[in-house]
């Protein structure tokens, strides 16, 4: 029997774990004139939610997602400001947006899923799990770099000067309220807030001057005429500069076609902005969570082929996020996993491997 070809693309995607069913995609309301793009996969097993990094939307795990239905009913959620959710002027702070992805939960009456995110998205997990950890079953950090605990590293003293700055905010309207300061924030600001804000500028003031990173190879190479115009010569160009091939779906899901015909980000550039100005800091994890993290890291295609430059890279970035892993491994709560030579999207070019811990790491849950 001869198949015909349609019949063999079928047969073809079903044996690569896609499938033909699409998943369900709707607007959730999370707070008036304010909706978020859901996208379920489904799936047999617990609810898993899998949050999105900066400027990307729930479409960039359809690959992931479809390797998980069979051991779990799988969401996805596009943050306020991308995609096809809504653009409001203000709630972009990470009390918010967690209580937006909260807001998902009780209107999809989704009890205790594990939440899986990725990138600026331990911004949102770390906040669910010490507000209402009764909520969550656990979570997964998907490179999260400093964004799932902020550390006392050079890169995070905006975010703690920032948190300073709040403490001396708190401690003058309590002084000067008509109520003032009750013994426990009087005892918090003592033992915590003060030390807090000493340790922080002073590693402000002696945190060393860092040095430009040395240009890549991928830095220097330009797109051919007229590619980053579709979505599949954005997925090629992608994939020759960082590695990584992005869904389709997720490119399309990104973009729309401007008057020109040329396509356009869907993103509200002030959302970013008003994300990154949000971020906090956290002391602890409560919930049973593991940590993916690429490391070392993949720099780029052609970076990689010269061992010179790698280990340069290596130097710079690498005592960074070795911190961070050194600081999320003291987490009682936390098992961190490192996948060599994987990329920031880790989910996408080592997706085996973090299949399989995800997988893992539910089985041991309760």
């Amino acid at each position: 029997m001869r198949l015909r070809p349609y019949a063999l693309f079928l047969f073809a995607a079903l044996l690569q774990g896609q499938g033909a069913e699409e998943p369900t995609v709707r607007r959730i309301q999370v707070e008036p004139q304010v909706q978020l793009e859901v996208v379920d996969w489904g799936g047999s097993g617990g609810p898993v939610i899998c949050l999105a990094g900066m400027g990307n939307t729930a479409h960039v795990f359809d690959s992931l997602a479809r390797k998980l239905t069979p051991n779990a009913h799988v969401y996805g959620v596009t943050r306020r400001g991308f995609g096809d959710s809504s653009k409001p002027a203000t709630g972009f702070n990470v009390d918010r947006l967690a209580d937006d992805v909260l807001a998902i939960m009780d209107a999809l009456r989704i009890q205790k899923p594990v939440l899986v995110g990725h990138s600026i998205a331990g911004q949102e997990l770390t906040p669910i799990a010490n507000r209402a950890p009764q909520k969550v079953a656990g979570l997964v950090y998907l490179d999260t770099d400093s964004y799932a605990l902020i550390t006392r590293i050079p890169g995070d003293l905006l975010v703690l000067l920032g948190e300073a700055r709040k403490q001396l905010d708190n401690f003058a309207e309590g002084v000067f309220s008509r109520n003032g300061l009750s013994d426990e924030e009087k005892r918090r600001l003592r033992e915590r807030d003060l030390p807090d804000l000493i340790r922080t500028l002073t590693d402000a003031q002696n945190a060393p001057k860092r040095t430009p990173p040395p240009p890549r190879p991928e830095d220097k190479m330009k797109p051919a005429d007229g590619q980053l115009d579709t979505i599949t010569g954005q997925q090629e160009w992608n994939l020759q500069t960082t590695g990584v091939r992005f869904p389709l779906v997720e490119l399309e899901a990104v973009n729309a076609i401007g008057a020109d015909g040329k396509l356009r980000s869907k993103a509200d550039p002030k959302a970013i902005r008003h994300i990154l100005s949000g971020v906090r800091r956290w002391d602890t994890i409560p919930v049973p969570s593991v940590a993916l993290f690429a490391f070392p890291l993949h720099h780029g295609p052609e970076s990689m082929k010269d061992p010179e430059l790698v280990a340069t890279l290596d130097a710079r970035n690498g005592p960074t996020r070795e911190e961070v892993i050194q600081r999320l491994s003291r987490e009682p709560n936390v098992k961190v996993v490192k996948l060599p030579r994987a990329s920031h999207y880790l989910f996408l070019t080592h997706e085996a491997e973090v299949v399989r811990e995800i997988k893992s790491f539910v089985a041991t849950l309760p």
